[in-house]
């Protein structure tokens, strides 16, 4: 849920932020936007969208040193607004490294990606 992430933030202070979950991107206030889904704090079945903008200011206080995006599209930009997609605007937020998704990927294209990417990170 968005509170719970914001709880761990808050506890952790983490150096490495992993969402992995649901992402989009589409129309949403006007113009294109990524978008997060954490889970619904009202409905466990459900989703609570986060626009990109409020991504970004959940990692306000808290600025790791990396964010990975392993949801779909969460790399996505939009040609008239290029920090409309949820990487870019968590660029925004001086973060140095963002690792994200463009299109849409597999379940198990997410979970090979995340093995690959801290086995190489161990090395």
């Amino acid at each position: 849920t968005r509170r719970s992430f914001e709880s761990a933030l808050a506890d952790f202070d983490p150096h490495i932020v992993h969402f992995i979950g649901h992402g989009s991107f589409g129309e949403r206030d006007g113009g294109r936007r990524g978008v997060v889904h954490f889970v619904s704090e009202d409905d466990p079945e459900g989703y609570d969208p986060v626009a990109s903008d409020d991504m970004r200011d959940l990692l306000a206080n808290n600025r790791p040193m990396l964010v990975v995006l392993n949801t779909c599209e969460g790399g996505r930009a939009d040609e008239v607004d290029r920090y409309g997609g949820t990487a870019q605007n968590i660029v925004r937020r001086s973060i140095p490294y963002v690792v994200a998704m463009q299109y849409p990927v597999s379940d198990e294209a997410a979970l090979a990606f995340s093995r690959y990417f801290y086995e190489r990170i161990l090395e």
